[in-house]
């Protein structure tokens, strides 16, 4: 059997990581929760991580500061999802958003969405549907 998937969710919305906590863990993946990438960067230098799900446009540190942070670390460094909540960015910054993460999505997200992501990111994995 498959030991779990961790995944780390960094969202200063509540409801926000709520919701993917519970979609989640219907898929059978292992989660914690993080409100803002600050507090998130803690939890990655002592734990490690399959997977980071972030909002790219939160307080205390943004989901881009912290994309930079976490791949300044010498730790395994996990698969990494924005979550975006319709920011336009220039051509050069969603360039680089897009090369150092494994998908963008766009909130409102649908639940087929989530399961697709880790699908592509694990494809030898089975996920229970949600």
């Amino acid at each position: 059997m498959n030991q779990a998937i961790r995944t780390l969710i960094v969202d200063d919305e509540e409801d926000l990581r709520d919701i993917l906590e519970m979609m989640l863990t219907r898929m059978g993946v292992e989660v914690q929760l993080s409100s803002n990438g600050r507090e998130a960067i803690e939890l990655l230098k002592k734990e490690e991580f399959d997977l980071v799900i972030s909002d790219i446009s939160m307080p205390i540190m943004d989901g881009v500061t912290l994309l930079k942070e976490l791949r300044s670390l010498t730790i395994s460094q996990p698969h990494f999802i924005f979550i975006s909540g319709g920011i336009d960015f220039d051509d050069n910054k969603k360039k680089l958003i897009e090369s150092q993460t494994d998908g963008v999505i766009s909130k409102p997200f649908q639940r087929g969405e989530i399961l697709d992501c880790f699908s592509q990111i694990f494809p030898l994995r089975n996920f229970n549907k949600i």
